[in-house]
């Protein structure tokens, strides 16, 4: 077998410069034109063929071995988010508004620097299983990997296995976070348009008080939702609410945004079912119309109990015990990573990128989705060992 560490060492500062490029060079969902321009060089370069029609500019690319152990996938994110980076560094985004503030910009680079290695294997016969390295778009909010999975995906690629590893400042550095079951929770998003008769300031019994309801209905769902099941896991939040233009008219109209997170559809449904009756209900007390449309986003992140014992046992074989952590409870976030595990066995997984996580994670530049936030480049090189040791050693 070839020497891995010198090809670790090799790749390193590779690597680094590519993250620092895709960095300076964010772009929203499915509008990453340059960035898999950028993937698809790579790839030329390191003689993997692929495809690069997926769910607009997502890249498939393949080694393939003959009659191969297992074919496994190994996925990452393209796509940035909508934010002003606050930073000043040389490699900060050079598009004002677009800012690669939750690591992907590490990610994609991540999984091309394991790429070429195992290029380098594959080219010399050393290869057992069959990579498939997935370049998803639009993750954040669009569901990149739900028009994939559309796009027949799952039908051409049967895979035995698919994995994909997100950096994690609440973890130290180089701590690989595991967890069977759930790990990130399914997301929903939803509208509600409050509509009655307006009036005059000073006389609101000419009228109904949309503003009034609004509170009495956020009060009402918040109520709600804390005496439910406390050990099955929620949160609703309302984000936004708009109404009225100035001092002395009671507005006829309001408008709210919020979201909904769960781990089991009976919660979930529970929640929806509640918001419904209690508009309903209200209409005829209060004297308003409404809407209330529901957004349907992505489903609960679970992992597959066996796939997960067989990577743990593979970090604690190839980083040392130390590097594993049991994750106790999962993330009220989301990920769309959760429509590829809903066709394949599989583990999302978190990778710790926090300097001192003792240090309060409100600091600048901690944070995932920050406008100050930045990648740590020191844990790209356990990355690409994750990649390299998952494609020779799972089986």
């Amino acid at each position: 077998m070839m020497d891995l560490e010198k090809l670790y060492e090799k790749v390193a500062d590779d690597v680094k410069q590519w993250r620092r490029w895709i960095h300076s060079h964010p772009e929203l969902s499915f509008e990453e034109y340059k960035t898999s321009e950028f993937v698809q060089s790579k790839l030329k370069e390191f003689g993997i063929p692929f495809e690069n029609h997926w769910a607009k500019t997502g890249v498939v690319a393949r080694l393939e071995v003959p009659s191969p152990k297992k074919k496994l996938g190994f996925r990452c994110e393209l796509d940035a988010l909508p934010i002003n980076e606050q930073n000043n560094f040389e490699y900060r985004s050079i598009y004002p508004g677009k800012m690669h503030a939750c690591g992907h910009d590490g990610h994609t680079a991540a999984l091309l620097g394991s790429a070429k290695i195992l290029a380098e294997i594959y080219k010399n016969n050393q290869l057992k299983n069959s990579i498939y390295f997935i370049f998803q778009p639009a993750e954040e909010n669009e569901g990149g990997a739900k028009k994939i999975i559309e796009e027949g995906f799952h039908q051409k690629y049967p895979l035995d296995a698919i994995f994909s590893i997100h950096n994690w400042p609440d973890l130290q550095e180089g701590i690989f976070g595991i967890k069977a079951g759930p790990i990130m929770a399914a997301y929903d998003s939803f509208d509600i348009e409050i509509k009655a008769q307006g009036s005059h300031a000073a006389m609101p019994h000419q009228g109904t008080d949309v503003i009034y309801i609004s509170t009495l209905l956020i009060q009402n769902i918040y109520s709600f939702i804390n005496r439910m099941n406390p050990v099955k896991e929620k949160v609703i939040s309302f984000t936004s609410i708009h109404c009225g233009s100035t001092y002395n008219v009671i507005p006829d109209m309001v408008s709210l945004k919020g979201t909904i997170r769960t781990f089991h559809e009976d919660v979930r449904n529970q929640i929806i079912s509640f918001i419904e009756k209690l508009l309903s209900s209200w209409k005829l007390i209060y004297s308003f119309e409404y809407k209330f449309i529901l957004n349907e986003g992505y489903p609960a992140t679970i992992n597959t109990k066996k796939e997960v014992e067989i990577i743990k046992d593979l970090i604690i074989k190839k980083f040392g015990i130390s590097k594993v952590q049991e994750i106790e409870f999962p993330s009220m976030g989301s990920e769309d990573f959760s429509y590829f595990l809903k066709y394949y066995p599989g583990v999302y997984l978190w990778i710790g990128s926090g300097k001192n996580v003792n240090q309060s994670l409100s600091s600048p530049g901690l944070c995932l989705h920050s406008p100050f936030y930045d990648f740590n480049d020191n844990i790209l090189k356990d990355m690409i060992k994750f990649w390299v040791e998952c494609a020779l050693n799972y089986t």
